[in-house]
């Protein structure tokens, strides 16, 4: 990919990041007008079918070099996002989406090391699941007694 590419890439997934950091920083000034933590949690369910739709498109290309079928663990990944909407407000939310992410990063992970995905890419990811994971916990933790 061009160098180009990657950049903007790069601005991509960190521009979208900042909704869950937006969502934490509300929820700690404990702004009401609106629940930070349903829109954070929402947002992470569009975010987890997102990525699971990379995975649907990286086993349509490559589905011969794959360690696993990424159709049925995309699907699964992006059930478990609507399921942490589902479950919302309780604590297990936030559980769910965090464990989602750490498995869509293993599998990414796995990718990387049979040379499917790019250097730059797998690290956007690193970074990108640590910023979203770390909002998540932060969500979590916001209020905990309202959870």
């Amino acid at each position: 990919m061009a160098q180009r590419n990657q950049r903007l890439a790069q601005f991509l997934v960190y521009s979208g990041a900042l909704p869950f950091i937006a969502c934490v920083c509300l929820s700690v000034i404990g702004w009401d007008i609106f629940d930070a933590r349903w829109y954070g949690i929402s947002y992470g369910a569009i975010i987890l079918s997102f990525l699971a739709g990379i995975h649907w498109g990286v086993y349509l290309f490559t589905s011969a070099s794959c360690p696993q079928n990424l159709f049925i663990t995309s699907n699964i990944a992006a059930l478990l996002g609507w399921l942490s909407l589902l479950v919302y407000p309780h604590w297990g939310a936030f559980l769910l989406l965090i464990l989602c992410f750490s498995w869509l990063l293993l599998l990414d992970h796995k990718l990387f090391k049979l040379d499917i995905l790019p250097d730059w890419f797998y690290r956007l990811r690193v970074h990108a699941t640590i910023i979203v994971i770390a909002s998540l916990v932060s969500l979590g933790l916001v209020n905990w007694p309202a959870v």
